[in-house]
């Protein structure tokens, strides 16, 4: 059955964080590449009193590194839920962690509370609240998944300091580009043992959620490779976007989805449906019902104003097909985000009818692999005869 129309990546750019404010205990809450200066500094004290030096970075023009993230997800999705001889990476996280929380709330005097719901919509309100009142909320760990290795009351320990020296300390949002470089911040206060636990709980679920999507990932107790904890690995950008998703699921913000961003598969099945309802192309593009998305492991791909969207469908073979695909905002919406999907998702297949589509979607590099004639035992229910006739139908791949 065909692909579909094609679909669209509306990116902004990122906007930094805080603003310059008053005193507290004698120094300026003022910005440091976008960032809180006052959490910046704070980090690199507490580093420096534990005997670890802390990198001077641009943490401004940190961003994922879509390939390299992929390979991050791949590995995170292969892990077992639990490896007991990880046990010792994750106490030490938990222990090191817990004195940072002292450090944040008795040495720079933020104080911290537990809320039920999720605290701020946007990461700028969750660094005014820490400027302004020095006050930090976090969501509770009990309305999120547990973890096998570490309480409630840790999990928000550290949702708290990664808030506060990932976040704040850099002025980095929510989203995909924000939390790699909220990791490579944070990261950088841990010893080498605990970082390996704290960057499978960042760095390994955030790459699983953009990359994979499905929702929440499983909080697991085992470790990535140590190469992803290695700073080496760090990219950097000059035209850092507002990226994918929003938050995850062991730090507690929500993965509210960005503009191109993985979506939920309801969000996307709404929109795909609300798209065509009473279109006369709805034949021209597969249907998938919510398990059947599940059950292939579909990502959806979907813009924030829900009129552009896709499935990125891996078939195992070599083929990481875009299907499902719908545009019903703005012309060249859709070509713009299967050029996202080929560029950052590695999509190389797809299938359409004849002729217009393999027209466009040759102008992204796929060339027609198979060419068919229209056949009546396989056209949709509702297919248009007299007004789009026998088509040929195409299957069409990008070549390695």
């Amino acid at each position: 059955m065909s692909s579909g129309f094609s679909v669209n990546e509306l990116l902004y750019p990122l906007t930094k964080g805080d603003v310059a404010g008053h005193a507290f205990h004698g120094n300026q809450w003022k910005t440091a590449i976008g960032g809180n200066n006052f959490l910046a500094r704070g980090a690199t004290e507490y580093t420096k009193s534990v005997g670890i030096t802390r990198p001077k970075r641009d943490y401004g023009k940190i961003q994922v590194n879509p390939k390299q993230s992929l390979a991050i997800a791949n590995e995170y999705a292969s892990l077992p839920s639990v490896d007991q001889k990880t046990l010792p990476a994750y106490r030490q996280f938990v222990a090191e962690t817990h004195q940072q929380y002292e450090y944040l709330t008795k040495n720079l005097g933020i104080k911290v509370d537990v809320t039920k719901t999720d605290p701020y919509k946007t990461a700028q309100e969750m660094m005014d609240d820490i400027r302004e009142n020095h006050h930090l909320s976090v969501l509770s760990a009990d309305v999120t998944s547990g973890h096998p290795f570490v309480t409630s009351k840790e999990i928000e320990e550290f949702r708290a300091v990664h808030d506060a020296f990932g976040h704040a300390a850099t002025g980095r949002d929510f989203d995909r580009n924000g939390e790699e470089a909220a990791w490579a911040s944070h990261s950088s206060m841990y010893s080498p043992l605990a970082r390996l636990a704290m960057t499978t709980a960042t760095r390994g679920q955030n790459s699983a959620m953009t990359q994979i999507g499905g929702g929440f990932p499983e909080q697991k107790g085992a470790l990535l490779s140590p190469q992803w904890s290695d700073p080496s690995t760090i990219y950097y950008g000059d035209n850092v976007q507002k990226g994918d998703v929003s938050g995850h699921a062991f730090h507690g913000n929500q993965w509210t989805g960005g503009e191109g961003g993985v979506q939920s598969l309801v969000s996307f099945k709404n929109s795909f449906d609300q798209c065509f309802q009473n279109s006369p192309y709805s034949a021209f593009v597969n249907h998938y019902t919510l398990s059947e998305m599940k059950k292939e492991g579909m990502k959806p791909l979907l813009s924030a104003d829900g009129k552009t969207g896709l499935l990125i469908h891996d078939h195992g073979d070599g083929r990481i097909e875009a299907t499902a695909l719908f545009n019903n905002g703005e012309s060249g919406a859709g070509l713009k985000l299967l050029k996202d999907a080929i560029d950052n998702h590695g999509v190389n297949y797809v299938e359409c009818f004849g002729p217009a589509l393999p027209l466009m979607y040759g102008k992204l590099g796929f060339q027609v692999e198979s060419k068919s004639a229209f056949d009546p035992q396989y056209a949709p229910d509702n297919w248009n005869y007299e007004k789009f006739g026998t088509p040929d139908y195409y299957t069409m791949r990008i070549p390695k």
